[in-house]
């Protein structure tokens, strides 16, 4: 690989991450995120990491520093890691990949709320279950996303790579 697609394909998924947390802000716990990072993390493997960065400094930018900030730099770093792991025994198996989006959006709010630990364990607690109803829609969309594109995606990707 040359040295400017090492740095312009990270870029690259950093900004469609970035475009489509944007397009999709204002449906609550709705996003393509988490399926771009397994998407990315399936067919570029630790470039992921980059791209993941690069949008979490944009989110910094953005947004402002959060405890939903430090929550990032671990979370989506997590499911890009777990999706390496699970690549070969998944495979292209879009069934498998929607429950594990679904899991990823289902504990999304439980590993926030480890964030919170340092403030008060009450405190994270109380973050986790008041975010359970939000936590058991964003697991559901996230299936329902991965479900329907996963196939589609997959096809583009392999053509994308064959070049």
């Amino acid at each position: 690989m040359t040295r400017a697609l090492s740095i312009a394909r990270p870029a690259l998924m950093a900004a469609m991450m970035i475009g489509v947390k944007a397009a999709l802000n204002g449906l609550p716990n709705v996003e393509l995120v988490t399926f771009l990072v397994i998407i990315f993390a399936r067919f570029y493997g630790k470039e992921v990491f980059m791209a993941i960065a690069a949008f979490n400094l944009c989110e910094l930018v953005r947004w402002g520093f959060g405890s939903w900030w430090v929550a990032y730099l671990y979370i989506w770093n997590l499911i890009g890691l777990m999706t390496i792991a699970l690549r070969k025994s998944i495979g292209e198996d879009a069934l498998m990949w929607a429950v594990f989006a679904a899991l990823s959006g289902l504990f999304f709010g439980g590993l926030c709320s480890l964030a919170y630990i340092p403030i008060s364990p009450m405190t994270a607690w109380g973050y986790f279950l008041s975010g359970l109803p939000w936590d058991i829609w964003h697991g559901a969309a996230n299936f329902l996303i991965m479900l329907a594109l996963c196939k589609p995606v997959t096809i583009a990707m392999k053509r994308i790579q064959k070049g």
